[in-house]
């Protein structure tokens, strides 16, 4: 993915996190070619799966829940075990140590939802990129695009206006 000898893997991954480089957004992608809300989402449509005997229900795991600081726009990437609720619903377990429970807690301080997007399959940098330890308000797509080598182009979500990359596979997109 990055292109570099093994040797190199570390010092590359580290140079080109920080680099960060702002995402270009785009009026389209392939992502909105298909849209669908309210009653027409059935997330058992998506191919879940049950991890173990004791699930209650399939899980998402290999999703980047992308969620938007209200007053910075930041975006912060983060990954999230989340169980199927109900045909549109999903329940997400977040960590209170984690940057999207820190949004929750300011959107909730104002008594408002947060607005999340949750994105399945997308390249695999940004997916990487999500797993990057920066400070709060760093925007994780910035850094995305450090180690693409160029800016991720985004596109904003129909209802909440998120910005996602513009080629992912399925973008879920709620509170």
């Amino acid at each position: 993915m990055l292109g570099v000898e093994v040797a190199d893997l570390h010092s590359t991954y580290q140079a080109r996190s920080r680099r960060l480089m702002p995402p270009r957004r785009v009026e389209r992608g392939p992502v909105m070619d298909v849209v669908q809300e309210g009653d027409a989402v059935d997330l058992r449509t998506l191919p879940l799966l049950r991890h173990f005997a004791t699930d209650r229900a399939p899980y998402i795991t290999n999703a980047v829940m992308v969620g938007q600081d209200p007053d910075t726009g930041a975006g912060n990437l983060s990954y999230h075990r989340s169980m199927v609720h109900s045909r549109n619903e999903i329940a997400t377990s977040l960590h209170s140590r984690g940057d999207l429970w820190r949004l929750l807690q300011i959107a909730a301080e104002r008594g408002q939802p947060l607005p999340v997007a949750m994105v399945i399959g997308a390249h695999p940098l940004f997916m990487l990129a999500a797993s990057a330890r920066v400070p709060f308000g760093t925007d994780e797509r910035e850094v995305a695009g450090g180690l693409v080598g160029q800016p991720l182009d985004v596109v904003a979500t129909p209802r909440h206006g998120l910005l996602v990359p513009a080629d992912a596979q399925f973008v879920i997109e709620g509170t």
